[in-house]
């Protein structure tokens, strides 16, 4: 900027000469950052990041422009315009008829009624959280509560202990916001828009879920009640593992001279159309009761639209598990 003032305000060869060499070596300079940092990308080896990468890269989260609204008027306004957001991703949710058919229990007599929270198991959690991870809506850092994991965990023992026999959740553990994202079409039509869903919960919040979701996981993985051939959100399984089991078979199929048929099934708004009720039945008929039952239905949570720094009021849930969550896959994988 200091130069390109001088070369205005002389209008001298030189300084125009310098300005452009200063713009050129900005440019490279800009250039070799960005390419040093993909290089490092690329080394680090870690496929959820790169995706991220590449997604920021290719996709458009343009939700700025005016909104449709009931009415076909259009609206810019940002009160408006996540009020009306949250009305219309209200209206979607799938409404309980509340007709459950008759399942019978996939276990005889052993039940999951209790998860026991002891300091070790705490602070084991505590020195696993990710330092960069979202911090929630307290803004207590993780970087924080991994540093302070032997002290911390003694008082969130005894929290998650009280809150656990109480069946109760606090409700600022239980608020997720809805992240508006442009899909295809036109930018004013709500049918055009993605919820993405991302929980606010504190980070103690989701410290408590892990360890529930570890005592759910070991109850139900070892009764099999979760097929040995789901591999998302399993311990050491992926969809690379996936990918590699079914590309062995297919390739044995093949050397075998066989026919083999690949169905492959997408689901519309999965996570979103699960009734609460049918889910906790499902949950007894798996052999879960007691406070645990209760403090699983007390996680389900409420939501809000929120674009930019605008956040609409929050409304009630009837359906759906709570995406980006702990307990969020494990509960589908019991529907």
């Amino acid at each position: 900027m200091r130069l390109w003032k001088r070369w205005k305000l002389s209008n001298l060869l030189d300084d125009k000469r310098s300005y452009k060499e200063a713009t050129d070596n900005c440019k490279r300079a800009i250039h070799k950052f960005h390419a040093a940092k993909e290089l490092a990308l690329i080394r680090k080896n870690n496929l959820g990041s790169f995706f991220n990468f590449i997604n920021r890269k290719l996709k458009s989260n343009n939700v700025s422009s005016g909104l449709k609204l009931s009415d076909g008027t259009i609206t810019t306004n940002p009160n408006e315009k996540v009020k009306a957001f949250n009305s219309f991703f209200g209206n979607v949710f799938t409404q309980d008829n509340r007709y459950c058919p008759d399942v019978t229990n996939r276990v005889a007599a052993d039940r999951l009624s209790s998860v026991s929270f002891t300091p070790n198991e705490v602070r084991d959690v505590l020195r696993k959280l990710k330092p960069t991870a979202f911090a929630g809506s307290d803004n207590v850092p993780n970087i924080m509560l991994r540093k302070c994991a032997n002290h911390a965990s003694f008082a969130l023992c005894h929290i998650f202990n009280i809150s656990f026999l109480d069946s109760y959740v606090p409700d600022c553990w239980k608020y997720g916001i809805i992240t508006p994202v442009h899909k295809k079409g036109p930018t004013s039509d709500p049918n055009n828009v993605c919820p993405i869903s991302m929980t606010a919960r504190p980070t103690c919040c989701r410290v408590m879920e892990r360890i529930i979701n570890n005592s759910l996981l070991s109850f139900l993985l070892d009764r099999h009640l979760i097929t040995k051939q789901q591999h998302s959100f399993i311990r050491r399984k992926s969809l690379c593992t996936n990918l590699l089991e079914s590309l062995e078979d297919w390739t044995l199929n093949l050397q075998s001279k066989l026919v083999t048929d690949v169905i492959f099934f997408d689901f519309k708004k999965v996570f979103d159309t699960v009734c609460h009720h049918k889910l906790l039945i499902k949950l007894k008929c798996y052999g879960i009761c007691g406070n645990l039952l209760a403090s699983i239905e007390a996680f389900l949570l409420d939501q809000s639209v929120c674009i930019g720094d605008t956040v609409s009021t929050s409304i009630s849930v009837i359906s759906g598990v709570p995406q980006n969550s702990v307990l969020g896959p494990t509960l589908f994988y019991c529907i």
